[in-house]
């Protein structure tokens, strides 16, 4: 049922995991599917171990076929280099990180750069259209649009170019972009933009992400250093010496050709080095301005085009001196790809079955006790197994659809608020109440490795309290109730706190949750106040595009350790039912009832009361079945004391629609983060609308490829030509 789940976010692009929102990785919707298929029929072991097996063979074939595409034909030359691609450091690191679909496109990329050069070189139509379904398909890793037209743009110098060669890929590249139509379009009806815009924050992501200059040359520096830490030794000057020797060998055995492999090998080396590189200032200044281009900020998947260079020169080298260069090309392959036959790169993602069993039983037993959201425990990224030298995503990060598992807090800022106050001991259970979490899971074999922030490399303000800690308090805690313990882990039921308030003073200038203690707000006093607020042109929730001015925007995303909380509450949006024009329902330091507590400071106003939508005392079923909140009004205005509008515990998400005979309502915004109708509205049927673009998106595509071969095959006989030979 979990891969059902999974499948279910990206067929349909609404993603339950956390506090839902857009799937921002639609892209990946083909490879997914099958995927599932492979974890539904087989098994999730045995079904991924298949996906890899699968994808890893993939790559050394597509390398032959690279390799034939420039005439190499030996096979000392063809097993030197598809054994260097298939199985080198790229390959090594993305199957220690579990990215599925990036071994996916890395094993398309030879095939693409061996199309390309053909499409360039001949004048058959039918390579045009493979080249485009095959860097479409390829982008289901979204850099692969990048790193694919990137290869076969620079090949364009190096070969005899046939008559109507820019035509034909100008073709290609279309058809590229209709693959991923049912990505695309969605785009136009949903909040993903604002998803990215979101992101816009922190160099020290692309930094990270970036290689030291001494390691992007031959495809190291990658900020876990998977490979480094299981190669055999001196594999790094195996690597540069055999870089070096290919190189030069390609040059002297193609002449012009043969400078096609250094050119691969300076883009990868360019673009991996990132912001150490000699791309460093566009680079910057691309992700500072551009929303767009954090879709391409993990430079290091960049490394792909090193490893097709590498293999490519490689290949020709070998080809021209086999009897004596053969052997010795074939042994420093081998031995560069030692770690990843020896299947090292499976120890570090595979869980042992106890653990995963001991997962399933937990999200039974909150399955038996009625609908709510899970929070697995310890949750801040990267987790690993106390066992374990890795850390990285929580493999637990799907649930059953009625409890689906709140995860990602470096992309949940509410989570990572209140994960934050947890580990301060001041626990916050309003907003936990308010996320709708209604189950809480410790897992004594999972570590969260609080010292740096998920993928930034930067160390955490804050410690707080241990796991072991933490774990301890929560079977003291009276807002929790046991359910079930196992040696591994132990579930919990919350109880609804009876009287919800937020308890806060005001700090002015601070700037994390470690400055304040327990119970402060992150902002100047009233009158003082430094953020600038501004709507967003993409999305109602003012957390697309709003902070400015003292604090800045590089100060928004991948903070667990943030003042969030209160800056999601505070903003000039207003609920849009019933209140009078000029009413700012924002922030206070205030209880429920209204009254300041001690030392507080009233903003803009006061604080939000929950009331119960009249008939509706039990959960009420919301997008993607995740269970809503009660209503929210403001307590400042009496005449609202009789309006309840039903507020969705999900970020705001603009594709969705409530359809009202025949009027199709977009929700409005609750609370700076959650989508609300009016009661009267939200019970009726509600409709995603970017399912349907992605249903059109697969038809268009279908429709426009089916077109496209039977001309291309027309075109074809007319010439002579087919497809025996590349």
């Amino acid at each position: 049922m979990l891969a059902v789940q999974w499948l279910s976010t990206f067929a349909g692009l609404w993603d339950g995991r956390g506090l839902g929102g857009p799937n921002t990785l639609g892209w990946q919707t083909y490879l997914v599917v099958l995927q599932a298929a492979c974890a539904i029929v087989l098994g999730p072991s045995l079904g991924i171990a298949l996906w890899l097996a699968l994808t890893l063979g993939a790559s050394a074939a597509g390398c032959i076929a690279m390799l034939a595409a420039f005439g190499v034909r030996t096979w000392p030359a063809r097993l030197s280099a598809s054994v260097l691609y298939a199985f080198g450091p790229v390959a090594f690191t993305r199957e220690a990180a579990g990215h599925l679909a990036y071994l996916a496109g890395y094993a398309m990329l030879p095939v693409i750069i061996a199309l390309g050069q053909r499409v360039v070189t001949r004048r058959g139509a039918m390579r045009c259209i493979l080249l485009g379904l095959a860097v479409g398909i390829a982008a289901s890793q979204v850099q692969f649009y990048a790193i694919g037209w990137l290869a076969v743009g620079a090949v364009i110098p190096f070969v005899d170019r046939a008559r109507g060669w820019a035509v034909r890929l100008a073709i290609a590249i279309g058809l590229s972009i209709v693959v991923q139509l049912q990505s695309l379009l969605p785009l136009v009806v949903s909040a993903v933009p604002s998803v990215y815009l979101g992101q816009r924050a922190l160099l020290s992501w692309e930094l990270n992400n970036s290689s030291p200059v001494g390691d992007a040359g031959v495809m190291l520096g990658y900020f876990t250093r998977y490979y480094e830490s299981h190669a055999l030794p001196g594999a790094e000057i195996v690597l540069y010496a055999l870089l070096a020797a290919g190189l030069f060998g390609a040059i002297v055995a193609a002449n012009r050709t043969g400078v096609y492999p250094l050119v691969l090998c300076v883009l990868g080396f360019a673009f991996t080095a990132g912001l150490y590189g000699p791309l460093a200032g566009v680079l910057a200044a691309a992700f500072e301005r551009s929303a767009a281009f954090t879709a391409f900020r993990d430079l290091h998947y960049f490394a792909a085009l090193t490893a097709a260079g590498m293999a490519l020169a490689v290949g020709l080298s070998v080809e021209l001196r086999p009897s004596w260069w053969g052997v010795p090309a074939l042994a420093a392959a081998a031995w560069i790809a030692a770690p990843l036959v020896a299947g090292q790169a499976l120890q570090q993602i595979v869980v042992p079955r106890p653990f995963v069993a001991d997962a399933l039983g937990d999200l039974r037993v909150a399955t038996a006790h009625g609908p709510g959201r899970v929070l697995l425990l310890p949750a801040e990224e990267p987790l690993g197994l106390r066992s374990a030298a890795n850390q990285g995503r929580d493999f637990s990060t799907y649930g059953p659809r009625d409890n689906p598992v709140i995860s990602d807090d470096y992309q949940n800022p509410e989570l990572a608020y209140a994960l934050a106050a947890w580990r301060s001991g001041h626990s916050d259970w309003t907003a936990l109440a308010r996320m709708d979490v209604r189950y809480v899971v410790f897992r004594s074999y999972l570590r969260a490795d609080r010292r740096q922030n998920f993928g930034t490399g930067f160390p955490m303000a804050f410690a707080g309290a241990s796991d072991a800690q933490l774990g301890a308090s929560l079977a003291r805690d009276p807002h929790l109730q046991r359910l079930a313990q196992t040696p591994l882990s132990t579930v919990y039921a919350v109880r609804k706190p009876a009287a919800p308030e937020y308890l806060a003073r005001v700090r002015p200038g601070a700037m994390r949750f470690s400055e304040l203690v327990p119970g402060e707000v992150g902002v100047s006093a009233f009158g003082q106040q430094p953020l600038d607020v501004s709507p967003s042109p993409l999305t109602a929730d003012p957390r697309g595009n709003w902070v400015g001015g003292t604090l800045g925007w590089r100060y928004l995303a991948w903070m667990p350790d943030s003042m969030y909380p209160f800056v999601w509450t505070l903003g000039n949006q207003r609920l849009p039912f019933g209140v009078p024009a000029g009413t700012r329902c924002a922030m206070a330091a205030a209880t429920a009832g209204g009254a300041l507590a001690p030392g507080g400071v009233a903003i803009e106003g006061s604080w939000k009361r929950y009331a119960v939508v009249p008939g509706n005392h039990t959960i009420v079923p919301s997008p993607g079945g995740v269970a809503a909140l009660s209503v929210t009004s403001c307590d400042a205005q009496p005449q609202l004391r009789g309006t309840s509008v039903l507020a969705v515990a999900s970020g705001y998400d603009a594709g969705w629609r409530v359809i009202d005979g025949g009027r199709l309502i977009a929700p409005s915004l609750a609370d700076g983060w959650m989508m609300a109708w009016p009661s009267a509205e939200a019970g009726r049927a509600r409709l995603y609308l970017p399912g349907l673009a992605q249903a059109a998106g697969l038809f268009a595509a279908a429709i426009i490829f089916g077109w496209a071969f039977a001309r291309a095959r027309r075109a074809d006989s007319a010439l002579g030509d087919d497809l025996r030979v590349w």
